[in-house]
């Protein structure tokens, strides 16, 4: 539903890095982090970070896949996915100290989670 299954053909690893977002933090700041990245990782890219991936994000993800490269485009999506969840987790324990002690656990099973190998 939150429009990821395409991602699956096109990028497994970086399906896998939104779909554990999504199931983490919400499948509309996945899709926010996921475009967000694109836009970074890819000049020509400038979709509108509306947190719904449909058939511009998942074009822009193609198009870019092809401009840079695949793996190159993948390992790069994944690092500025892992940035984005990674501050939104210090974010969180900044705004409720009581977090804190999640913080160290949220780091080590979710960011780098997803083996940079599955770029390929």
């Amino acid at each position: 539903r939150p429009g990821f299954y395409p991602l699956l053909t096109l990028d497994p690893g970086v399906a896998a890095e939104v779909i554990d977002t999504g199931i983490n933090m919400g499948p509309a700041i996945a899709s926010r982090f996921l475009q967000t990245a694109i836009n970074a990782n890819c000049a020509p890219a400038r979709l509108t970070v509306d947190g719904k991936v449909g058939r511009a994000t998942i074009a822009a993800y193609s198009a870019c896949q092809r401009s840079i490269g695949a793996v190159t485009f993948c390992t790069r999506v994944l690092g500025s996915l892992d940035a984005q969840q990674e501050q939104r987790y210090r974010r969180i324990v900044q705004n409720q100290p009581s977090q804190a002690v999640f913080l160290k656990g949220w780091i080590a099973h979710r960011i780098g989670n997803v083996d940079r190998a599955s770029c390929q």
